[in-house]
């Protein structure tokens, strides 16, 4: 097999694919949650197996599609000088293709073990479930933030010129709770979704809160945890899933570190600015202005001769069995992804303090210049939103910054005034969720009558939509709802710009 591939060392396994054979879920069947490591999801089976056997698993899911109930096979491999043979048995499940792997020598504790297997199935299948309520319930909560951001923006505008300074500072109060509203249900929806690396432009702020019960509640007596955020800093861009899975491994190794004596860990988070340093894993000099999330401990520390090791795949200075030595391996993946860096300070004896510095998600320079903004309002723009509250109020948005609007809540209605006049518009801002007629499905239609027009598809969750269809499509512009009225003028004046 090849590295990063642990089935040697599990006695049964539910691997989940893809019609294409990409690893889905990888689910654990000795009692663990069914948490899949970093490196086994989302990847190919060539990552888990030789190409031989990975040939065998596509094999199998083309009689599955032919229309075969269940399959099954065996195959045997080497490792680490040994041999192993595995039976394999696999079935069609909601689109996607089961396959329960266990050793050979397991084999009379099928029952027991398959049993053990479904009870993980019957888990993801629940929280798939929630994944859609919550999807469904976001939409309709979603629309009920832009009407709050919308308006409390328009209020913002007629008071902010009659220079009434109280009246402002509530309504910007307003405005950042909504915004802090609209960040959590992102994060969630983010959670929800079998795509949880979909990175996004988050404030680690709220999500470091509620990471942090979960993590105290885990913690034994012996450790006291700490938190101090800053409640302003930038937004990063990251998918929620890996900063959790990146602060929890940190976390984890701290507990481990301090063990059964008396100890601390403290999750700090701020700005730091004209920062210098030395990255401790890819040892590159970096400075600037970063988010900071440090997490400190009094544990045992590492001997700074071992430092460069502790990144290094299944390394653990600890007790065999006792630590996996993948923790801190996906905490770089993760963070070097994202551009950033970490910097360790550890003394023996004393404790390590672990920080993590993201760049900003802060896109700022790639904003339309005021002339551009001047330029680009005059343009005419179809809103297509079935909620006829949030159609008028991204029509009022936009003709109080000099664009004119045409609003539909009907799609077919929209559709056919397009057919009428399609050189009427300069950019069409369409939700996907119509009843009538998808946001999609009215695209494909509108493209057909002019292939250059600019369209902005607003979704309540991206991880939803194929991007990729949508460049085959032509659909060039998309938002997350609910949106601010700056972010939409900023697509709307990208698209048009481009276009001119």
């Amino acid at each position: 097999m090849t590295n990063n591939n642990i089935l040697d060392t599990i006695p049964a396994h539910l691997l989940q694919l893809d019609d294409q054979g990409l690893v889905r879920d990888f689910y654990f069947a000795d009692g663990i949650e069914g948490h899949p490591t970093h490196a086994q999801r989302n990847t190919n089976l060539s990552s888990l197996f030789p190409q031989e056997i990975s040939n065998h698993f596509l094999h199998h899911i083309e009689r599955l599609k032919s229309g075969d109930k269940n399959v099954s096979f065996m195959y045997a491999t080497t490792y680490d000088g040994e041999q192993y043979q595995f039976k394999t048995s696999g079935s069609q499940h909601n689109g996607d293709y089961l396959f329960i792997i266990q050793t050979a020598n397991q084999a009379t504790h099928d029952k027991e073990e398959k049993e053990r297997l479904y009870e993980q199935i019957r888990k993801a299948q629940k929280m798939e479930t929630l994944g859609r309520l919550s999807s469904g319930i976001a939409h309709d909560f979603n629309n009920i933030l832009a009407s709050i951001l919308g308006y409390a923006d328009l209020t913002l505008d007629v008071v902010s010129k009659q220079g009434q300074q109280e009246l402002i500072r509530y309504i910007n109060e307003v405005i950042n709770e909504g915004e802090k509203a609209r960040d959590l249900i992102t994060q969630m929806l983010a959670f929800s979704r079998a795509s949880q690396n979909e990175d996004i432009a988050l404030n680690p702020t709220p999500l470091i809160k509620e990471l942090a019960k979960v993590i105290q509640a885990s913690l034994p007596a012996n450790i006291d945890l700490t938190v101090h955020l800053d409640e302003n800093v930038h937004k990063i861009l990251i998918s929620p899933s890996q900063l959790n899975q990146t602060i929890l491994n940190i976390c984890n190794n701290s507990r481990e570190a301090i063990a059964d004596k008396q100890g601390y860990i403290t999750i700090n988070l701020n700005y730091a600015t004209h920062y210098e340093a030395k990255c401790s894993v890819c040892h590159q000099h970096f400075k600037g202005d970063f988010v900071d999330i440090s997490i400190a401990d009094d544990g045992e520390g590492i001997n700074p001769d071992l430092l460069d090791n502790v990144f290094k795949p299944f390394y653990t200075s600890r007790e065999k069995n006792l630590h996996s030595g993948m923790g801190l391996v996906v905490v770089n993946e993760n963070v070097h992804e994202q551009q950033g860096h970490i910097v360790i300070d550890s003394i023996v004896g004393y404790g390590t303090t672990t920080r993590l510095f993201f760049p900003s998600a802060d896109q700022q320079q790639n904003a339309p210049t005021q002339a551009e903004n001047q330029y680009c309002s005059h343009a005419s723009i179809l809103i297509i939103e079935d909620e006829e509250t949030i159609a008028n109020l991204q029509s009022e948005l936009l003709q109080s910054k000099g664009f004119s609007t045409a609003a539909y809540s009907d799609a077919y209605e929209a559709l056919s005034q397009l057919k009428s006049t399609p050189e009427n518009f300069d950019c069409i801002v369409i939700d996907q969720s119509m009843p009538s007629l998808s946001g999609i499905e009215f695209s494909k239609q509108a493209l057909q009558l002019r292939p250059e027009l600019p369209i902005i598809l607003c979704t309540t969750n991206k991880q939803t939509i194929d991007h990729r269809a949508l460049d085959q499509l032509g659909i060039r512009g998309q938002l997350q709802k609910p949106f601010t009225s700056e972010q939409l003028i900023e697509e709307i004046c990208k698209l048009v710009q481009n276009e001119t």
